[in-house]
């Protein structure tokens, strides 16, 4: 991977999991029905340098969400300042990745 092209790496949410509005992780602030892609925050994520500099150099000015997986996932869709695509890289896809799970 390119560390200078703005890639985020974990497991992801990739198509329109609904806003809940309710409950533990209700989300008041984010008015669509449906969050962009995100990565989901449980099973941690890494972003590269492009991106971790956007959040930095933007941090008074984002929006805080309900959680930062979202919160991320909704900064990177409405950004307009990378001069580059986001690339999504599920963990799991990359060799010397390992997908760890929670055994009973």
């Amino acid at each position: 991977l390119d560390p200078s092209v703005p890639t985020v790496m974990g497991k992801f949410v990739w198509w329109g999991d609904p806003v809940r509005r309710e409950g533990k992780n209700a989300e008041l602030v984010y008015k669509k029905g449906d969050y962009p892609k995100y990565a989901t925050g449980s099973y941690g994520h890494v972003v590269s340098r492009p991106i971790a500099a956007f959040v930095t150099q933007n941090q008074q000015t984002l929006k805080e969400y309900q959680g930062e997986d979202t919160s991320l996932g909704i900064w990177l869709k409405e950004q307009k300042s990378l001069t580059e695509p986001v690339k999504w890289v599920l963990a799991a896809d990359q060799q010397g990745v390992t997908e760890w799970r929670l055994r009973k």
